[in-house]
């Protein structure tokens, strides 16, 4: 994932959905769990991973 990631690939292959507005900048966000932490080479990562909370913490009953 984090090789993907810094391969430059999807920079190159993003597209603007705004006629007329140039892309700028390209930001890739990986999302992996605490399975694959010790898969992860931290000296790649341009910011330090942040846990997040679940929004639900219950199903949702229809």
């Amino acid at each position: 994932m984090t090789d993907l990631a810094d391969s430059g690939i999807l920079q190159q292959q993003a597209e603007t959905d705004i006629e007329g507005i140039p892309l700028r900048r390209v930001f890739v966000n990986v999302l992996f769990t605490e399975r694959f932490k010790p898969l992860v080479d931290a000296s790649k990562l341009v910011e330090m991973p942040m846990h997040v909370q679940p929004v639900f913490r219950q199903a949702i009953i229809y």
